[in-house]
């Protein structure tokens, strides 16, 4: 979710990614670079990419039992006190955050050399990304953020967010290595990632079982997307069968190809089943591959369990790397280990001033695991730190490394000393009663007039209610409230209320709440019209965990909302909701064909598709504008100029486009970017020209692509699929008549859906769509009727759906047409 924040005059382009690109030969205006810091630290905010995630169970696993078990776990008769949160979906102020008016202006190095060389393009379809890209911007902000805040982020808890998101960091290392603060970092950032990097050649043998086709189908989809992209869809095939493929998965987490097997600890990560803890342990304590270590040790934090806790704190005591260590203590945080308490405070002891970052992870991890238990040994030394920062501030201010650029809102001397004394606070105050420790931490929410994290931007969030909390602090900051009995609950209440205050930040301070309180705040949020979709989102998550009864008929009433919208359900968090609405509903088995199918001919409509199609165009052209300004010859802008041809017929959004047109719009075009090399300084002429080729390319009116000033990255909201699967599951014949006749003219990847939405319906009459689904030219497709037939008919004719010969699968499909000639 990127903000660039440019002037009017940049912002028509649809992308201000590549408005920003278009601007790199602008004269700076007065304002300087700046980058705003998210709440939380590096090592969570990953947690905040949209990304998607397995449902319970299997795909056809859905028995009435089943069924039953589940919405009792969701609506359980012991109402919760505490819930655990976890949606992960950001706003565009929340992710990626560049706050300035000329970016490269400033850093020289972003205007020069993007990349290392070529661009690697992963066999499988996976590529590293390249400026532009909304996973470039994701690996370079980070870099950015610590280069201009070592005060405010953790050098160390950097290097974790960034290992995490692995072989994307790579393309912007090559750029980064240039500025002397952070060459050291990137150095070592590119050694550890390319350590035991390797290209594993190709699978090429044939499965001989359901199991190994399904293993061969994980090998190539891990390979496919990178996990931290925020606009990719990694694991979309994968887990949308659920259960059924986590052995597949897990079977390559120990692959030989480096790209298979981290992405495979990603994706098992993501599983909300302790059946992958054990495998995930195993990879963290024993895994040659750094990536893959840090990818489970994430995973495991994200589970909240201290079942293997032990072992890792064993690790903790033998690791010698830093990085790595800090991973450890914020695992170990996470998931609450109270057996880590003696060696987390014996870690923080060493550290001290000289080792600022680990002391303050230290005291977040002490913050989350609680351990009132042990409070006089935690007390003891917080009160040591507490003491030490208050005699000398600036002795706790990380090192500076070389660089003389300085941010708009630079930190103060004291700003690490800050933090520190917050996370005491927060250690105190929730390990039990401290009048002292929860008095200051009531007094940092009194208003102030201090500018300080306070970026005055169109759209963004001041977070006026926290300006007085270091954002690294702010989650745990709320999680202290709560303990600050009723003054404490008033302040989170204001927070809840606060539209100034960024949606995750008002959705924690939410859970915090008291039961009665949060309930009657969550049915506030879902009827107020003035609640953003994200917060809507959020509200109805929580109203879900807490068994909330308004819970359905807001989910009724949005359902209704959804069959009347014309424009795809709207933006990225609203489709969002539609789909958790869908869901909460259809696991609970309270849709009927009636709720469903006004929504089948939404589910038809290829909008996103489309809309994803004219976007890779508008990038396209937008590169093709960068070159131009910057001096690309006649053969580079014709080869450009070529491939959006290809684009726009390929993907079928120009019908005049054929061979006998082709040179005119080719030759048209180039004229159309002549002038630019004579521009160089004018970005309203480079933002004019890309509107009109995109105009005489589309033939539309480039206002119907994205221009917001803060654009969304575009994640994959899959709302369209998770009707069709709902609708399949009612089991009715009006269901299958809806889905029967979509299957016709459905291309490829809505054809597999609808395979198995016909399988999930039950119903045998779905057999002979399904038999011709079997012949079908694409291989996912394929598979999905295979399945769907397997579960309608039960019989288990079995081919290699996937890779095998065509005669395996004549043979095959002839035994089910078989099946449907007898019975049907």
């Amino acid at each position: 979710m990127i903000a660039v924040t440019l002037t009017r005059a940049f912002a028509r382009p649809a992308n201000l990614v590549t408005a920003a690109l278009l601007a790199l030969n602008g004269a700076a205006p007065a304002r300087d670079l700046e980058v705003a810091l998210p709440p939380g630290p590096a090592t969570e905010w990953s947690a905040s990419f949209p990304a998607l995630s397995p449902g319970p169970g299997g795909l056809f696993a859905r028995s009435p039992a089943e069924t039953t078990r589940d919405d009792d776990r969701n609506r359980s008769s012991t109402r919760p006190e505490r819930i655990d949160f976890d949606v992960r979906m950001s706003g565009s102020f929340g992710l990626v955050r560049i706050l300035t008016w000329d970016l490269a202006a400033h850093i020289e190095w972003v205007r020069g050399r993007w990349v290392s060389g070529p661009r690697s393009v992963v066999r499988g379809g996976a590529a590293e990304p390249s400026p532009g890209d909304g996973l470039y911007w994701v690996s370079l902000v980070p870099l950015l953020r610590l280069m201009l805040h070592r005060s405010s982020v953790s050098e160390a808890e950097t290097m974790v967010h960034l290992l995490e998101i692995g072989d994307p960091v790579l393309p912007v290392l090559g750029s980064a290595e240039s500025e002397p603060s952070l060459k050291a970092v990137a150095r070592r950032l590119r050694s550890t990632i390319l350590g035991v990097r390797v290209v594993h050649p190709a699978w090429t043998t044939g499965a001989l079982t359901r199991g190994e086709m399904f293993e061969r189908l994980a090998y190539d989809e891990l390979q496919r997307q990178h996990p931290h992209d925020p606009d990719g869809d990694f694991g979309r095939r994968l887990f949308l069968f659920g259960e059924e493929v986590r052995p597949a998965i897990a079977s390559h987490l120990h692959a030989k190809d480096s790209l298979v097997r981290r992405n495979a600890v990603a994706a098992l990560g993501r599983y909300r089943d302790p059946r992958v803890l054990e495998p995930l342990v195993g990879v963290a304590l024993r895994s040659s591959d750094p990536v893959a270590r840090i990818r489970a040790l994430v995973a495991l934090g994200r589970v909240r369990t201290s079942r293997f806790a032990q072992e890792l704190v064993q690790r903790l005591a033998e690791v010698e790397d830093e990085v790595e260590r800090i991973a450890l203590v914020d695992t170990l945080g996470r998931m609450g280990a109270r057996e880590s308490v003696p060696a987390l405070i014996a870690l923080g002891r060493e550290a001290k001033s000289e080792d600022p970052d680990t002391l303050m992870s230290v005291l977040a991890a002490l913050a989350r695991i609680t351990p009132r238990d042990q409070a006089g040994l935690v007390r003891e030394f917080v009160a040591s730190v507490e003491s030490s920062v208050r005699s000398n501030p600036r002795g706790y201010r990380p090192e500076r490394r070389g660089s003389g650029m300085l941010p708009d809102i630079p930190d103060s001397p004291d700003t690490r000393a800050r933090i520190l004394m917050e996370l005491a606070l927060c250690v105190r105050a929730r390990l039990g009663p401290d009048d002292e420790a929860e008095a200051k931490l009531v007094e940092l929410t009194r208003p102030s007039d201090s500018t300080r994290n306070s970026y005055r931007i169109p759209d963004a969030y001041s977070n006026r209610s926290l300006l007085r909390i270091e954002p690294y602090v702010r989650f745990l900051f709320l999680e202290a409230l709560r303990t600050c009995g009723a003054a404490g609950q008033e302040l989170l209440a204001r927070i809840v209320d606060d539209p100034s205050v960024e949606p995750v930040l008002r959705a924690h301070a939410l859970v915090q709440l008291p039961l009665v309180l949060r309930e009657k705040r969550t049915l506030e949020l879902l009827v107020a019209e003035e609640t953003s979709s994200e917060l809507a989102l959020y509200a109805f998550e929580v109203a879900l965990l807490d068994g909330t009864a308004a819970w359905e008929s807001f989910a009724r009433k949005s359902l209704v909302e959804l069959a009347e919208r014309r424009d795809g359900g709207g933006d990225a968090a609203r489709r969002q909701l539609y789909l958790s609405v869908v869901r909460a509903l259809d696991l609970r088995r309270k849709l009927r064909a009636a709720d469903l199918l006004p929504l089948a001919e939404f589910a038809r409509a290829p909008r996103l598709e489309v809309q994803a199609k004219r976007n890779e165009v508008r990038d396209a052209v937008g590169a093709l504008v960068v070159e131009t300004v910057a001096g690309a010859g006649k053969p580079r802008r014709e080869e450009l100029v070529n491939e959006i041809l290809d684009l726009v017929e390929t993907h079928g959004l120009n019908l005049t486009l054929d061979d006998s047109t082709r040179d005119a719009m080719r030759s048209r075009i180039l004229g159309m970017i002549s002038q630019l090399a004579t521009q160089r300084g004018n970005p309203n002429y480079h933002a004019t020209v890309i509107d009109a080729v995109l105009v005489y390319l589309l033939g539309t009116d480039v206002s119907l692509l994205e221009t917001s000033v803060a654009p969304d990255f575009a994640p994959a909201i899959l709302l369209e699929e998770e009707i069709l699967l709902a609708l399949g599951r009612t089991g009715t014949k009006e269901a299958v008549a809806a889905l029967e006749s979509q299957s016709a003219d459905a291309g490829p990847e809505r054809k597999a859906l609808l395979m198995l939405a016909l399988g999930l319906s039950g119903q045998k009459s779905t057999a002979r769509t399904l038999t011709r689904g079997l012949l079908d030219a694409d291989p996912y497709v394929r598979l999905c009727a295979y399945e769907s037939l397997r579960h309608v008919t039960q019989q288990d004719h079995f081919a290699d759906w996937l890779y095998g010969t065509s005669r395996e699968r004549q043979v095959a499909a002839e035994a089910y047409h078989r099946w449907t000639l007898e019975n049907l």
